[in-house]
């Protein structure tokens, strides 16, 4: 299977380079069921390697001198920026959005704010049904993300099968 957040290579004479279209794969891609399944059974965890795997493709496709595990552990700062890059990356391949990456964004950022705050307060009981519930909203702005990445991804890659030999 031909890895598609690989840049295309025509080092080794056996295996021809793929060409694309346009561009590599512009994000990470999964399906909003595994997303929203995942961040729910990990309480959260997954989010950290969400937002770690989105900006490690970005840092690959674009050669940036960024850190993907440090905009993973502090999400709450640089989840603008990626719903913001999400929102404009699909925009510029023809992908109509009907959501607001800011207001996903500031949603995320404040449910995540209220559950450490408020997580820390109740006890038992309460404090797993908050947290869960809690995790529940959490995960609807990065399901939302998702969604418009996947189709800004899928308007930017050649499927495998349309892959064209490069002759050197």
């Amino acid at each position: 299977m031909i890895d598609p957040y690989a840049p295309p290579s025509s080092d080794v004479d056996d295996e021809p380079a793929i060409v694309y279209r346009s561009r590599s794969a512009q994000f990470f891609h999964v399906s909003t069921s595994t997303l929203a399944t995942l961040y729910l059974v990990t309480f959260g965890m997954y989010g950290v390697y969400w937002f770690y795997k989105h900006w490690s493709v970005r840092k690959r496709a674009y050669r940036l001198r960024i850190s993907p595990v440090a905009r993973a552990v502090f999400s709450i700062f640089f989840v603008h920026r990626l719903f913001k890059l999400i929102d404009e990356t699909a925009r510029a391949t023809g992908v109509s959005t009907r959501w607001s990456p800011s207001t996903q964004a500031t949603s995320y950022v404040m449910l995540v704010l209220g559950l450490r705050i408020f997580g820390s307060f109740a006890f038992g009981v309460e404090s797993l049904v908050f947290q869960i519930a809690a995790l529940v909203a959490i995960v609807i702005p990065l399901v939302a993300a998702q969604r418009v990445a996947n189709l800004a991804n899928g308007r930017t890659l050649l499927d495998e099968d349309d892959a064209e030999e490069v002759e050197e």
